[in-house]
């Protein structure tokens, strides 16, 4: 009997994914399979669904809508979305917001491609002003 577990989810995901692009490709969006709940015998994916920006083609996500909807709640214009930034000698890209993470909001990229959270201080203290607020 197969039996579903955090390996299995993984691989599904990655599996999913790949078969989604297809589709995305062909209607100009972004599909992705999200997080997972599971038990033994089933599994359930969110499934995100995101516009691509046809004049730059970046993928609207709910992160970034969600930057240009608060930012001024951190003191920040809209031009600092995309803004790279430097933490603890390291370099990141501002990518979005999590508007419920009162203490750490703004989303940032690492050069590894993950996802960090930041304060808007910590943010405001490296970006170029002229984007910070």
């Amino acid at each position: 009997m197969v039996t579903i577990d955090k390996a299995a989810c993984q691989t599904l995901r990655d599996e999913i994914n790949a078969a989604l692009a297809a589709v995305a490709a062909r209607h100009n969006i972004a599909l992705r399979a999200g997080s997972c709940t599971f038990t033994a015998n089933n599994a359930t994916f969110k499934l995100e669904v995101a516009v691509t920006n046809p004049t730059t083609g970046v993928v609207e996500s709910k992160e970034r809508t969600d930057f240009k909807l608060y930012c001024h709640r951190y003191s920040l214009k809209e031009t600092a979305l995309g803004q790279s930034f430097t933490f603890g000698g390291r370099t990141f890209v501002v990518c979005g917001a999590k508007p419920k993470s009162w203490a750490r909001p703004v989303l940032a990229k690492g050069v590894d491609g993950r996802v960090y959270k930041f304060s808007p201080a910590a943010v405001k203290a490296t970006i170029a002003p002229a984007h910070a607020w």
